[in-house]
């Protein structure tokens, strides 16, 4: 799905009209949610990288947040892992 076409339209519409009737914690499993399908329209290979990617980011951060001291060292590894 490109974002010049008329389903990508459809699809941000719908998207964007659910995320404004829903609240709280709802809305970033929407968005997660959405840019899974999003990537997955386009490539399923791409979708399971990008999903692994934010797992592996959402488990850095909150180690980050349960070693204080190891902030700089899991900050860089994120970085190293992201670019890489």
């Amino acid at each position: 799905m490109r974002f010049t076409t008329l389903s990508f339209l459809r699809f941000f519409a719908v998207l964007y009209l659910i995320y404004w009737s829903v609240s709280g914690r709802l809305r970033l499993q929407l968005i997660l949610i959405g840019s899974l399908v999003f990537y997955a329209a386009w490539s399923i290979p791409f979708a399971r990288h990008f999903f692994g990617i934010v797992a592996i980011n959402y488990l850095i951060v909150r180690w980050m947040f349960a070693r204080p001291g190891a902030r700089r060292g899991l900050m860089f590894t994120a970085i190293g892992i992201n670019v890489f």
